[in-house]
């Protein structure tokens, strides 16, 4: 395994965490031809949830556009891409977080697996307009929360903007 010296301090406590004291689940099916954030997105604001936390269960893909990481040449870590996977593409699993960015709007952040058209298994980080239901749709657990939110916020350890959670 390789370890990566990141640019800045690294923090006392690498770890962040906020307690949650409700919190509701459901299996939900996204139609053919919805985007899977800006789905996510709608439901969250329906329900007035400020966060939450989702899994990629099954179904296909229309479009997917993902990021890959890897080593970088100004910072140990860094994206590749964004990269065109031959669709329809079957979902294997994923887990993802929605929060806010740094201007108080609505983000997603999702690593998943798929097999391509080819057969062939890919993975990476989803990109926000290019990860579109297929035939079928799309099944995710959404677990939404009221009481706390993950904010982009700078990291000074790896020199990323990544999400911390805290409280509303």
């Amino acid at each position: 395994m390789r370890v990566a010296e990141h640019p800045g301090m690294p923090r006392p406590q690498r770890q962040l965490w906020t307690e949650v004291p409700r919190s509701s689940s459901r299996m939900v099916r996204l139609a053919e031809g919805e985007d899977l954030f800006a789905a996510i997105h709608s439901l969250l604001d329906e329900q007035g949830a400020s966060g939450a936390t989702f899994s990629l269960a099954s179904g296909t893909l229309a479009s997917l556009t993902l990021m890959t990481g890897g080593p970088g040449q100004e910072t140990p870590m860094t994206f590749h891409g964004p990269f065109e996977v031959g669709t329809p593409a079957a979902v294997l699993g994923g887990a993802g977080i929605t929060g806010l960015d740094e201007h108080g709007m609505r983000t997603s952040h999702c690593h998943a697996a798929f097999c391509d058209a080819d057969g062939t298994t890919v993975g990476g980080h989803l990109i926000q307009g290019g990860t579109i239901a297929g035939p079928g749709g799309i099944s995710i657990e959404l677990t939404s929360f009221a009481s706390a939110v993950f904010v982009r916020r700078h990291d000074s350890e790896t020199e990323f903007v990544v999400f911390h959670p805290e409280p509303m």
